[in-house]
């Protein structure tokens, strides 16, 4: 039976193939050891190499046996026979003088070619059914198992196969060298251990390394590559990709045409480039795609795949680059740098010149500008000048429209005027002349022809504005002074004011507040009115619960009093039976304790029963027989009784720990529940009061805070708050009236600008020095008319005819009328708006009726419009208007108490929340346990439950603690059952004392032998009966234990002694004890037949396995695992360790036999004598070589010519000289040569050759 040795540290298998280089030193010719380079090296004696003349091959015969000598062709031969191994199977000519082919076989070979060698065990050369024939045989295989098929083939290395089996080989010129290596393709070459070239023209160099397309090339070790043109160079090489190429360890290829350069450097995309290790290339050709660099947003498209340095976790710099100067040449950073200048000025010049606060951003963007055109914000630059264009474009038009209305009024004035009057170019009116008595005026004669009718319409005029001033005086509202401080309206009930714009809301605001304002407001506070009930109601609820708690308590109080006298009373009657009586330790009577001082012992027992169900008492001769036994399993006991002490230490613990819990129920000093702070007396519900609600509260800090009030519905009445949507909706409003109001004045200024241009056209128009004020009233004109200066065209007219005279006073009386109630007017003394003359104060429509005063209006398009009404102050009375700033100041009172009332309502909440689930206050309820405590973290002494109406009954209490340490309260229940007890004692204690008395004996009782209380002796029929003591609890097994232990015990205890005691015998040993096992790992498995398992969680699975160490398996048929953690999974194998975890075989003696493993010294000795072997063939290689260059081949010039020549060579540093004649023929025809070489170790080489030409 053969074992193999596996698991063994990283040595190659090629390295303990020493059958086929045994076998390679063995068959070397026996020249070639006699030769200078085999000097000192131990050859073989016993066999040499002959030329076997009647078979045509070299045969090796023993050097004891006679034979001829080989002639000068067999010597030719033998001395081409080191080229023909050194070339190992290269196409050179093998071939004797004569016609016969050659074949060489040694070492039990088979050669079935011509011209085969096959040197080694099992070795086969095998060319019979190559394409060709005859000199194109040529197989060699050298090895154990070698195996060359096809012409020209060489397999070199134990295992090693050239070629494939079969008809008509194919795989011709197939070399393999190394042991496994496989070339069964065409001109495949597969060199290494495992090495494999299986396609035409591969090449494969390498442990374990394939080749397995047309053409791959694989250098290295565990290299894959599976398509056509692949070279994959490094170790661990995985190439799928055609024409791809993979360097580096762990590089990886899975594309066509594609690179991966460097070690864990992948290639997966198409004509990608990974350059670099852990270097990444997976994008693949870009048929369409958006190019970021494009203003255009023209698209790019490659045909390749990228080129990577690095990945998207592990990028690289590339350096060194030069500046690119095509299209698709890479820019170096100082290339883009100089670009990133080139952005940055244009940057700065585009800011510059687009203004409107733009800027350049830190990342190089360009922020918007700002521009306000015509009160509008824009942020491009087409926006503004949009805006502008349409504004020009308007004006332009407005100026057209204008300028066409100046040009007619013009014209419309100058013929008005008459007199001649025209006008200019310039759109000037020259003035018009008038003659009226002899003096010339300007237009005299329409002035004169209309002056009557203008008068008579004047008159009318002013009695129809005097009548519409009387009218308004009764129902203008006007200021009570001139101060304008005050207006008061008329109302006899007070006045309406409608159709008024909402106000603007804001701190400095004096505009009047509309209804729908306050009205808002006011719907938020009866809101927050509303809220703040529902709160208080909540509170009041809260307080009612906890008053009904108060009262529960106080009763309880009561109850627990009268239960403590009672418990008294019925203790003192237990205290008395505690001296004489023998009881159970709890009411479960589970366990009994028994009073002695130093403990009490029970003697006159019966043997126990042992069995697993046994409960009897053992006696003390029972427990004696297993002393030895549990002195053995003394430290487990103690162990036992080590836990049974951290036990008690941990129940000592949490007695301490409800200990503390009861002792903090604590004292409450605020809040519905509180306490007393002199007597510390705890009162719940007692009283409460009180007409606030605060809910102010603390940050982490101990900052005073305030809180939001949230969820406000929106205010309907008066003293409703209102919330912030309401308050929203009045300043969105007010907003847009602002928007409006600047577009009234806008307008407004526009008609000023208007009014303006008028009032200087008139002015001109009028002449006699009138013109405009500051204020665009239009200054008196000037006339001199007849000697006397009037201000006035009817002044003036008025002295044009003396007829007129009358018309001027009437004139002049209507002037004085008009100014005098211009007067009344702007000082507020007439019209419906008025104002006091002593307090200022305006009225409007302070004499007339009317409930309303409004203020609608219409715009430019006819549309009805509100107005706002200005500098209104504060209101004080209940009918005063009110300001925003007033308005502003309630809703942020508003505001702030909508914030505070959601604040407290979340906090009256959440207290109510925390108060039903018992979390704060002083009776709380833990949110794990569900215990309930009350005054937790206060002081105090007692709890009281009184309420207004007595005492209170405390229910639903549960059983409490009846111990000497207790301080649980106890229910009814146990208190009734108590008192049954103490009922039931009393009877027994009096049926007691009078059988004491009357001197009887209590029979069956079991009694303590003296009042010591130290032994109890249990009766028998007789003095030498025994008694049984069953229905025991087993007893505490420790050190100090003094409990009497179980029959059940005893059993359990008798079967592990025996079990230790069959432990001990399967482990006894005879001689001396030389086996020691220590482990705290699983039990051993010898679970295979016949097998062994040694150490903890070994196993020996396999049928006659062994496993020896901790974790050992041996789970193959006839296997040995040697060591912790070996693994010896296959049949008839040696492990000494595992996958990754190997260990050296050391002190290996030098192998004798054919199955004996070598060490390390023979293996490096054969390998170093195969290497000189190696080399010494080399060398006679070379030189042969060298001779064979140096050889002449010159043709003479003509027939009957010789030539002589001599030639020199050098081969890798082997020199040959050589020296030749050649022949030619009368004839012509025929050529004859012959030459002859020598090598610089003296080695000769011959030539002759006969040539016919024709």
């Amino acid at each position: 039976m053969r074992r193999r040795l596996s698991h063994f540290p990283a040595v190659s298998p090629a390295r303990l193939r020493i059958d086929v280089l045994r076998s390679v030193g063995n068959v070397v010719p026996s020249h070639f050891n006699r030769s200078e380079y085999c000097k000192g090296k131990t050859v073989n004696k016993a066999y040499r190499v002959i030329w076997n003349e009647t078979t045509g091959i070299w045969t090796a015969v023993s050097e004891l046996a006679r034979s001829n000598t080989k002639g000068t062709r067999s010597a030719l031969g033998g001395k081409l026979l080191a080229v023909i191994l050194a070339m190992a199977g290269a196409d050179l000519a093998l071939e004797s003088k004569s016609a016969h082919a050659t074949s060489y076989v040694a070492g039990g070979g088979t050669a079935t070619g011509l011209n085969d060698v096959a040197v080694g065990p099992s070795s086969v050369a095998d060319a019979v059914n190559a394409p060709g024939t005859g000199s194109d045989d040529y197989a060699a295989a050298f090895g154990y198992m070698a195996k060359a098929y096809g012409a020209g083939s060489a397999a070199f290395g134990a295992g090693a196969s050239a070629g494939t089996v079969g008809t008509n080989n194919q795989a011709l010129y197939a070399t393999a060298i190394g042991s496994g290596a496989t070339a069964s393709a065409g001109n495949s070459v597969a060199l290494g251990h495992t090495a494999s070239a299986t396609s035409i023209n591969a090449v494969a160099i390498g442990f374990n390394t394939g080749a397995s397309a047309q053409s791959t090339v694989s250098i290295g070790a565990n290299i894959v590559s599976s398509k056509s043109g692949g070279v994959s160079i490094g170790s661990n090489i995985t190439n799928s990709g055609q024409n791809s190429i993979a360097m580096g360890y762990l590089a990886g290829v899975s594309a066509d045409n594609a690179i991966a350069f460097g070690t864990g450097s992948t290639a997966s995309a198409t004509y990608g480039v990974a350059l670099g290790n852990n270097s990444v290339a997976s994008r693949g050709a870009v048929t369409s795609t958006a190019d970021p660099l494009s203003y255009s947003k023209a698209t790019v498209t490659t045909s390749m795949g990228e080129v990577s340095v690095g990945s998207s976790s592990a990028q690289r710099q590339i350096t060194n680059v030069a500046a690119g100067t095509q299209a698709t040449d890479a820019a170096n950073v100082g290339q883009v740098s100089a670009v990133k200048t080139v952005v940055d000025t244009n940057a700065s010049r585009v800011v510059a010149a687009l203004g409107g606060g733009s800027a350049v951003g830190t990342d190089g963007t360009i922020s918007a500008p700002s521009y306000t055109v015509g009160g509008t914000a824009f942020s491009n630059v087409g926006g503004a000048l949009s805006n502008l264009d349409g504004r020009v474009t308007a004006n332009a038009t407005n100026i057209t429209a204008n300028t066409a209305s100046i040009a007619a009024n013009a014209q419309a004035t100058a013929s008005a005027l008459g007199g001649g009057a025209t006008v200019g170019s310039n759109g000037t009116i020259t003035a018009p002349s008038y003659s009226v008595g002899g003096a010339t005026f300007a237009n005299a004669a329409g002035a004169l022809t209309n002056l009557d009718t203008r008068t008579s319409d004047n008159n009318t005029a002013i009695n129809a504005a005097q009548s519409q001033l009387n009218t308004l005086s009764g129902v203008a509202a006007t200021y009570d002074s001139t101060a304008r401080s005050t207006m008061t309206l008329g109302g006899a009930s007070g006045t309406k004011v409608t159709n008024l714009q909402d106000a603007t809301l804001s701190d400095a605001s004096t505009d009047a507040v509309t209804g729908r304002q306050l009205s808002a407001v006011k719907s938020t506070a009866d809101q927050n009115t509303a809220s703040i009930g529902a709160l208080s109601t909540t509170v009041s609820g809260i307080d009612t619960r906890v008053s009904t708690a108060e009262s529960g308590i106080s009763d309880l109080d009561t109850r627990v009093t009268a239960n403590n006298t009672a418990i008294g009373s019925a203790q003192t009657q237990l205290n008395t039976l505690d001296g004489v009586a023998a009881k159970y330790d709890d009411t479960n009577k589970g366990t009994m304790t028994l009073g002695g001082a130093s403990g009490t012992k029970v003697t006159n027992l019966q043997d126990a029963t042992l069995s697993d169900a046994s409960t009897d008492a053992v006696t003390g001769r029972q427990l004696n027989a297993t002393n030895t036994s549990v002195t053995n399993l003394t430290s487990t006991v103690s162990g036992l009784g080590t836990r049974m002490t951290t036990a008690e230490g941990n129940i000592d613990t949490l007695t301490t720990n409800v200990s503390n819990l009861t002792s903090q129920i604590g004292s409450g000093s605020v809040g519905l529940v509180q306490q007393d702070a002199d007597t510390k007396n705890l009162t719940v519900g007692k009283s409460v009061g009180g007409t606030e609600v605060s809910f102010a509260g603390q940050d982490a800090n101990g900052n005073a805070i305030t809180r939001k009030l949230t969820n406000v519905s929106e205010g309907t009445s008066a003293n409703d708050a209102v919330n912030y949507s309401q308050l929203s909706t009045v300043q969105s409003a007010v907003d847009q009236n602002t928007k409006d109001i600047a577009t009234n004045t806008t307008n407004i200024s526009t008609n000023t600008a208007s009014i303006a241009a008028n009032a200087k056209a008139t002015a001109a128009a009028l002449g006699g020095g009138s013109t405009v004020g500051a204020d665009g009233t239009v200054t008196a004109p000037s006339y001199t008319v007849n000697g006397k200066t009037v201000d006035s065209v009817g002044d003036a007219l008025t002295n044009v005819d003396g007829a007129l005279t009358d018309l001027d006073g009437r004139v002049t009386k209507n002037t004085g009328d008009i100014t005098d109630l211009t007067a009344k007017i702007d000082s507020g003394s007439v019209g419906l708006v008025q104002q006091d003359a002593d307090t200022k104060n305006l009225t409007v429509g302070k004499n007339v009726g009317g409930t309303e005063v409004s203020f609608a209006g219409q715009d430019a398009n006819g549309n009805a419009i509100t107005r706002k009404l200005t500098n209104v102050s504060d209101g004080t009375n209940a009918n005063d208007a009110v300001n925003y700033g007033q308005l502003s100041a309630v809703k942020s009172n508003v505001a702030k108490n909508t914030e505070d009332i959601a604040t407290n309502t979340t906090d009256i909440s959440k207290l109510s929340q925390q108060i039903s689930s018992g979390s704060v206050g002083l009776v709380q309820q833990d949110a794990t346990t569900n215990a309930i405590s009350v005054g937790g973290t206060t002081g105090g002494t007692t709890v009281s439950f009184q309420g207004t109406a007595g005492a209170r009954t405390l229910m639903g209490v549960a059983a409490g603690d009846i111990s000497a340490g207790s301080t649980q309260a106890v229910n009814g229940g146990q208190l009734y059952d108590l008192d049954q007890k103490v009922t039931r004692n009393t009877d027994d204690i009096k049926s007691i004392n009078t059988l004491i008395a009357s001197g009887g004996v209590v029979q069956n009782a079991m009694q303590y032998d003296s009042a010591s209380h130290d032994k109890v002796t249990l009766g028998g029929e007789d003095a030498t009966s025994t008694v049984s003591m069953t229905n025991l609890t087993a007893g505490t097994l420790s050190a100090d234990s003094t409990d009497a232990v179980t029959g059940a015990q005893l059993y359990a205890t008798n079967q592990q002694v025996a079990d230790l005691n069959q432990r001990v015998i399967n482990n006894q040993t005879t001689g001396s004890s030389g086996t020691s096992v220590n482990t705290t790992g699983a039990a051993a498995a010898a679970t295979g037949s016949e097998s062994v398992a040694i150490g903890g969680s070994s196993n020996a699975s396999g049928a006659n396995s062994t496993a020896i160490g901790s974790g050992a398996q041996a789970t193959g048929a006839n296997s040995v695992a040697l060591g912790q953690g070996s693994v010896a999974s296959e049949d008839n194998t040696v492990s000494v360790g595992s996958q990754g975890s190997e260990r050296r075989i050391t002190n290996v003696a030098n192998g004798q036999n054919a199955h004996d493993a070598v060490n390390y010294g023979q293996l490096n000795q054969l390998r170093n004598d195969m290497n000189n072997s190696i080399n010494s063939v080399a060398k006679a290689a070379y030189g042969g070589i060298a001779a064979a260059m140096a050889m002449p081949n010159m043709t003479p010039s003509g027939p009957g010519k010789t030539v002589v020549a001599a030639g020199a060579a050098n081969y890798k540093g082997y020199n040959a000289i050589a020296a030749g004649a050649t022949y030619r023929s009368r004839s012509g025809n025929l050529l004859v040569n012959g030459a002859v070489s020598m090598t610089q170790s003296g080695e000769a080489g011959v030539r002759a050759q006969v040539g016919y030409e024709f």
